[in-house]
């Protein structure tokens, strides 16, 4: 039968060393769960930042991973800037910047950690501003 030449406290030297270093490693950047605190507590398009385009403030309403905001058919939405309220260590796209929302985008708060969670922004029209109400025949 085959005798190991080696020293007998080895083998369990090398599995506490195995599971030492198992046990610190990180989760991955894209892992929200690793810091639960970061996120994006308001969005909103504030007339301040926007007087070409804006005559009142609108508010995005955050759910989960989701930020829906509604706007009016006749707001140019091409370069226009938010206003975003944050816990975490930075947001990408950076704040106060113009964007495009005729485009998809995503914003990426991250925190201390290098842990990250992305926010997906939906946006619905309002084909026209002077529609109080409707109803369906269903």
């Amino acid at each position: 039968m085959f005798k190991s030449n080696r020293d007998p406290l080895f083998q369990p030297f090398f599995v506490i060393c195995s599971i030492l270093f198992l046990a610190n490693c990180k989760k991955g950047l894209n892992d929200a769960s690793t810091n639960a605190e970061i996120g994006i507590t308001a969005f909103s398009f504030n007339v301040n930042n926007n007087t070409l385009f804006l005559t009142e403030n609108i508010n995005g309403i955050i759910q989960n991973d989701t930020i829906a905001i509604t706007l009016n058919n006749t707001i140019n939405i091409s370069s226009i800037i938010p206003t975003i309220a944050h816990t975490g260590n930075s947001l990408a796209p950076a704040i106060g910047v113009s964007q495009n929302f005729n485009n998809p985008i995503s914003y990426i708060v991250t925190a201390d950690d290098g842990s990250t969670k992305r926010y997906f922004i939906n946006r619905y029209r309002r084909l026209d501003n002077n529609i109080k109400s409707f109803i369906t025949n269903a």
